[in-house]
């Protein structure tokens, strides 16, 4: 498995390898890096297992894979479900999104957090060797037909080599959605709200490190 970090007598991954994880176990996995400053710093370049950040990346071009062109959920069906029908399709994938980003924003302020306490002794090359070790980049399929099955994180295939500044969790997220957005023909109206939505929430977790 890897380094875990022990919170609340759970263990969590740091890294993770090939055993199957997937992007449902992020969430309380990344919330448990909040407790442990030094794990959070190891979760950005765990070497040979896959980081953190590279499975919050992979996570965001799965989920976007599942909405539709106008940035809603292909599985929600409101005029089925009694009292549902009057709220906003963007709901569901706006509030998914938001703790997506979060956890983004959380990583960075890990980062930010270890060079000031010195825990990153050097932060040039702590990013140079996560650079190296990191797998690439991931983008959505163009269109539902492509979607990869994402069973395991690990599992996902890179899209191609990372562009710009690894460590610019902003800019590398907004890659992703950007893509996507001109892929499928998104409404610009639509592709603006994700945008702003990804972007509040980012900053949030940047500042504060929590979700």
């Amino acid at each position: 498995m890897g380094a875990v970090l022990v919170a609340g007598g759970v263990a969590v991954p740091l890294a993770l390898g090939a055993q199957g994880y997937g992007c449902s176990q992020l969430p309380a996995a990344t919330r448990a890096l909040v407790k442990g400053p030094a794990a959070a710093t190891r979760a950005l370049d765990p070497r040979d297992d896959m980081s953190r950040y590279d499975a919050e990346r992979a996570c965001l071009a799965h989920y976007l894979e599942r909405l539709t062109p106008q940035g809603t959920d292909q599985d929600q069906h409101p005029e089925k479900e009694p009292g549902e029908d009057g709220l906003p399709r963007a709901l569901g994938p706006d509030n998914d999104l938001r703790d997506i980003a979060s956890r983004f924003g959380t990583l960075m302020y890990a980062r930010a957090d270890g060079a000031r306490h010195g825990r990153i002794g050097d932060l040039r090359s702590f990013d140079e060797s996560a650079r190296r070790h990191t797998r690439g980049a991931y983008r959505a399929a163009g269109g539902a037909g492509g979607r990869p099955a994402m069973g395991s994180i690990a599992r996902r295939p890179v899209s191609g080599p990372v562009r710009g500044d690894l460590m610019d969790g902003r800019g590398q997220m907004f890659l992703t959605p950007d893509a996507w957005a001109e892929a499928r023909t998104v409404p610009a109206a639509r592709a603006a709200a994700i945008r702003q939505v990804l972007d509040d929430a980012y900053v949030k977790g940047y500042r504060y490190g929590f979700l």
